[in-house]
């Protein structure tokens, strides 16, 4: 695999709907790239989001450019919020109720853009899904992956910690394995972006762990409070300063009103099925 020089810095982001995000998305899969003959999207383009989440952020803005979307999540719930999500944009997309531990429900080279956007971090088998990408993406298709990279180091410990607020999160890839999940399946990378993911502790616990009261209201739960109580003393008392840099852990408050936010260092990477 040759990897391409175009590497920018977003700097930090606090929601991946933001804006300039998905404008970096799509420069990065839908613009020329190197020499690579451009290509001319427009209906006729299919894309396939997954992991497309309940904003369906991803599919939206492809759909927005006058692509054919399909979008699948693995959960009903998030697959209705998506609906919803769409019909306020006034977009047409096809969602489906699917998981990626099984093999995708589409024929070899039915795909011209197989997105896959802070979801790969939940698939068990990220080898798998890339061989499921590859098979199903038409010659010369592009492949849109971003996700978190990590340290070695910090792979081992998030792994663990992660799985305290989610329960189906697996492991974030370290560059090098993110390159080698590119490289072993035949992809040419054509682009890659940095930015940091800006994330508020109690915020991302409390929407990943809730209870729900007498009135079928969701809430808040002791686990949660139990769960962002033991993951702030793991950092702070058990990590090393190495680790808490490389997550940019910090109190924006002050000793009685603590405030802790972390940052995520996030890739959004283009590549080209060879």
């Amino acid at each position: 695999m040759t990897e391409s020089n175009q590497i920018s810095d977003q700097g930090k982001r606090k929601s991946l709907s933001d804006p300039r995000i998905i404008k970096c998305m799509l420069s990065l899969v839908l613009e020329l790239q190197g020499d690579v003959k451009k290509t001319t999207y427009n209906s006729n383009t299919c894309v396939l989001d997954v992991g497309c989440g309940p904003d369906a952020n991803t599919a939206i803005a492809y759909a927005d450019k006058g692509l054919t979307v399909t979008a699948i999540d693995a959960d009903s719930k998030i697959v209705d919020n998506a609906i919803k999500a769409a019909e306020k944009k006034n977009v047409v997309i096809n969602f489906q109720i699917f998981s990626v531990n099984n093999k995708l429900p589409f024929d070899d080279k039915s795909f011209d853009i197989v997105s896959c956007r802070a979801a790969l971090h939940h698939f068990p088998d990220k080898k798998a899904f890339f061989s499921e990408a590859n098979r199903i993406l038409k010659p010369g298709g592009k492949l849109n992956i971003m996700d978190p990279i990590v340290s070695e180091e910090l792979k081992i410990v998030w792994t663990i910690l992660s799985r305290l607020a989610e329960s189906d999160h697996y492991s974030y890839a370290t560059f090098p394995e993110m390159m080698k999940l590119f490289s072993n399946q035949g992809f040419f990378i054509e682009g890659i972006s940095h930015f940091l993911f800006e994330r508020k502790l109690d915020d991302w616990i409390s929407k990943k762990i809730v209870e729900v009261d007498e009135n079928g209201k969701e809430m808040t739960g002791q686990f949660a409070m139990y769960t962002r109580s033991k993951m702030k003393e793991i950092i702070i008392e058990f990590m090393d300063q190495k680790l808490r840099d490389e997550l940019h852990f910090e109190n924006r408050g002050d000793a009685v009103n603590e405030d802790w936010w972390f940052y995520y260092n996030c890739l959004e990477i283009a590549a080209r099925k060879i």
